[in-house]
């Protein structure tokens, strides 16, 4: 299936240490086709369906890589992907993960911590 621009949700570039990010400039997140890479000029740009699911059932709206070079999308859930294999290796619903900050926040005499819950991740 062709990807438009309406279709494609999120997009994001790799860190520029870590990797090996096998000549990838950017990952994608389309609606129709879940995660594609894009490799550079010097193969190119050639596109690349990395998962394969295609249903966006994860409701996906924003992709980043955190600060230990980890995929990461938001969405209906926080996923953490394998960006070469689109693997799901970790799913927190979203409901959860807000629940878990509210309550912290409600316990902590609303001060604002550093981290977020060890439940969620982080430090």
């Amino acid at each position: 299936a062709q990807v438009t621009h309406t279709d494609v949700v999120a997009i994001c570039a790799p860190p520029l240490t870590g990797g090996p990010w096998q000549g990838v400039i950017f990952f994608y997140w389309s609606r129709s086709g879940g995660l594609h890479s894009v490799n550079g000029a010097n193969e190119g740009f050639k596109v690349k369906r990395v998962s394969a699911r295609g249903d966006n059932r994860d409701g996906v709206a924003c992709m980043a890589f955190d600060a230990g070079g980890q995929l990461v999308a938001g969405g209906d859930s926080f996923l953490r992907l394998d960006p070469f294999t689109g693997v799901v290796h970790a799913r927190v619903p979203t409901y959860s993960f807000i629940s878990s900050i509210i309550w912290e926040s409600s316990y902590s005499g609303g001060k604002r911590s550093s981290g977020y819950s060890a439940r969620g991740g982080g430090g």
